[in-house]
């Protein structure tokens, strides 16, 4: 066995789950059980931006590597392959170069692609702007609204331009146009369409696995994750508000 390949093979296949968005206990519990399927021990400790993984040799040497984790997002689909990986892996373990060329597959499959992206956006927007109590006016207008603010948080990302000014930048575009549409007289409850366009924004995927993380018992994941969701929430709140600031000096409005 190599036990070096067996390391860095695993942790990669944990840096893939947590990169697309799986919960903490999910990555570690997958890396543990694929390190008994090879018949070793290996020791796992993850958190969202890092992964922390040991194992021992039969001769009774330790192995260890740490990982960076930078990129997060949510790919459902890709989880799935992933677990079905690791089910597969549990049952009958292949060699470690299969393993890695299934990850590159995995990794490699496309997502959406982005004209899809934007879409759902508007229509986000547009039905949660009429389940707010806007009427049929304030809904249209919300779909150009989410349409710019997903195009301009994609090039930002693009950019690496850190997410905190990247949710400020897109809270406060999307406020400003809702803010000129009632002023122009064609929306009629700003506050309606601002709530719609900014449900793309809420991060209830980061609120949802922080509290499922720390019923888990991973406190630490579970308070970075709370963490960083009431910073989304307030780089929000500060771009909604230069943009209410913006529009009374503009139009008058806000």
């Amino acid at each position: 066995m190599d036990y070096e390949e067996l390391l860095n093979t695993v942790t990669s296949l944990g840096a893939s789950l947590l990169e697309n968005g799986a919960e903490i206990y999910r990555v570690e519990e997958s890396m543990i059980r694929v390190y008994t399927a090879y018949g070793t021990y290996g020791e796992v400790f993850v958190i969202p931006s890092c992964i922390f993984s040991s194992i021992s040799s039969a001769e009774g040497k330790t192995f260890s590597k740490t990982k960076r984790v930078v990129s997060h997002g949510v790919n459902f689909d890709r989880i799935a392959e992933l677990n079905d990986l690791c089910r597969r892996i549990c049952q009958t373990p292949p060699p470690l170069g299969e393993v890695c060329a299934e990850l590159d597959r995995i990794s490699g499959r496309p997502s959406f692609a982005f004209l899809w992206k934007v879409l759902a956006c508007a229509l986000v927007a547009f039905a949660f702007t009429l389940l707010f109590g806007g009427n049929l006016a304030d809904a249209l207008c919300s779909i150009p609204a989410a349409i710019l603010v997903k195009l301009l948080t994609s090039k930002m990302e693009k950019l690496h331009t850190n997410s905190f000014f990247t949710y400020i930048a897109g809270s406060a575009l999307g406020a400003l146009i809702a803010l000129a549409a009632v002023a122009a007289g064609v929306g009629f409850h700003q506050d309606k369409i601002i709530i719609g366009v900014f449900m793309n924004l809420v991060p209830g995927m980061a609120m949802t696995n922080a509290i499922r993380d720390i019923i888990a018992g991973d406190l630490v994941s579970g308070i970075f994750k709370i963490v960083e969701a009431i910073m989304i929430g307030v780089a929000i709140a500060i771009g909604a508000g230069l943009a209410i600031s913006a529009s009374r000096l503009i139009w008058g409005v806000g």
